[in-house]
């Protein structure tokens, strides 16, 4: 069996090629891939876990089983701290750069190097723990039962009685704090729902523990914060998939699809809008009354116009500037009752999104063009919250989606899937933890819808027309 790969990063710079010289993996000292310049080990079942791949960056002797050295207690450990060891000799792992600040590197590297097909040992099933069981927490776990490559394995948040409730609803187990979550060795990743003030601290304690990280939209409430989390994911070589689930639903995935097709001519401008009267329900013991960066600035906008940030960019790509009005005027709660935001892309498309917590229900997205308009609306009904949630699996039975095209008078409507965005999620997510692919909202997607609510933020505070890449 053979396969190649190119290694880089500046510590081995060639093809290698590897050749199976030890197939009996199922052996207590497992199987070995041997190569000019690397060597592949694999260790064997432990507690129910699959064959990991260890990977040394270096021009290996022959192989001394039953020597652990320094390099795996210090770093391999943390992420997989039920492997037996990698069985080399220290001082050629140092003498090639795997220890230390280079060892630290490579660990990252090697563990995004198995997204080959032919490295087929990663289990079919991933575990995940739910963090923050709030209202989004449901619509994420009922998306877990649905997937066929993913298992709620535990869950945590602070109030005993929530997490009780939540772990007898969905089979799963309680944690009663988030570093006994990082400890279980049947956790993948991380599904965390909390609020967006501290997705931060969880993100990079998880990644700290090589757990895979799911954040809900947005990626985090700062820029700052943001950034952080990103780093370090990439640091630990773990995903970070950003919830920005709008995109995946059929209306709007159709929409990109004609639009890339040029079936509306060149692109001119978009228009869109997502508010609901969410605002009426806000109170004082909930983080989203508070307009600070510790509570949900910018209210509506942070919370349902970033989901039209990121779906706008998916079309256009990145946005250059942006100029908004936010007003205060009927709601109870500190965040304001409206937003309205006005940008420019990069390609000179130009571009409104509007946002209230004080109007009725609407989500929708039109795009205009040379030869064509394109209506696509999410007609959801205004109910409450909670029952709002329990419809959003089948979102796309209530979206519609028309095209009015040159020398027509009304629209056609464009037939659309019945899709399940937020299982289409989970799975990617799961199948990014288990072949090292990146996630189509990954960290740098999350940062640029919101940077488009930052921009909107200052400019709201400012007067000013704010250039995103100056944020």
């Amino acid at each position: 069996m053979g396969m190649g790969f190119r290694l880089g990063s500046g510590w081995v710079e060639e093809e290698a090629h590897f050749d199976l010289l030890a197939p009996n993996v199922r052996s207590p000292r497992g199987g070995i891939f041997r190569g000019d310049h690397v060597l592949l080990q694999f260790v064997p079942f432990v507690k129910g876990h699959p064959h990991i791949l260890l990977l040394s960056f270096a021009f290996l002797p022959p192989p001394g089983f039953g020597q652990v050295d320094r390099w795996f207690d210090q770093s391999i450990k943390r992420f997989f701290p039920f492997c037996q060891g990698l069985m080399e000799r220290e001082s050629v792992l140092d003498k090639r750069g795997v220890l230390g600040e280079k060892g630290e590197k490579a660990i990252s590297e090697w563990k995004k190097l198995f997204t080959k097909e032919e490295v087929s040992m990663s289990k079919e099933v991933v575990g995940l723990a739910l963090i923050g069981i709030g209202s989004w927490s449901g619509v994420i776990a009922d998306a877990v039962a649905r997937s066929k490559k993913a298992k709620l394995v535990t869950c945590f948040t602070r109030a005993p009685e929530k997490r009780a409730a939540y772990s007898k609803k969905y089979g799963c187990d309680q944690e009663t704090s988030f570093e006994d979550v990082l400890k279980r060795q049947d956790v993948d990743g991380v599904l965390l729902t909390t609020p967006n003030a501290i997705h931060a601290e969880h993100a990079l304690l998880a990644a700290e523990h090589g757990k895979h990280v799911f954040v809900d939209k947005p990626i985090a409430n700062t820029m700052a914060d943001g950034r952080r989390m990103v780093e370090a994911c990439q640091k630990a070589g773990v995903t970070l998939l950003v919830g920005q689930d709008m995109r995946r639903l059929a209306g709007f995935r159709k929409m990109k699809e004609l639009i890339d097709q040029g079936a509306i001519g060149k692109p001119v401008m978009a228009e869109s809008n997502f508010s609901a009267r969410l605002g009426f329900e806000l109170t004082p013991d909930k983080w989203r009354w508070y307009g600070d960066d510790s509570g949900c600035p910018a209210g509506a906008l942070m919370t349902m116009g970033v989901h039209h940030a990121d779906t706008l960019q998916y079309f256009f790509g990145p946005i250059e500037s942006a100029f908004a009005y936010f007003q205060k005027l009927y709601i109870p709660a500190e965040v304001e009752d409206v937003t309205s935001t006005f940008f420019k892309f990069k390609s000179g498309v130009v571009g409104y999104l509007g946002s209230s917590y004080a109007t009725l229900r609407t989500n929708w997205i039109y795009v205009y063009g040379t030869d064509a308009i394109l209506q696509c609306s999410v007609s959801l009904p205004n109910v409450p919250f909670d029952e709002y949630l329990k419809i959003w699996a089948v979102v796309d039975r209530y979206t519609t989606l028309q095209i009015v095209e040159k020398g027509k008078d009304k629209p056609d409507t464009i037939p659309l899937p019945i899709g399940d965005p937020i299982l289409e999620e989970i799975d990617e997510f799961s199948d990014c933890i288990r072949t090292g692919a990146k996630p189509e909202t990954d960290g740098q997607v999350g940062l640029a819808a919101l940077a488009l609510i930052r921009a909107a933020i200052e400019s709201a505070r400012t007067g000013q027309q704010i250039r995103l890449a100056d944020l």
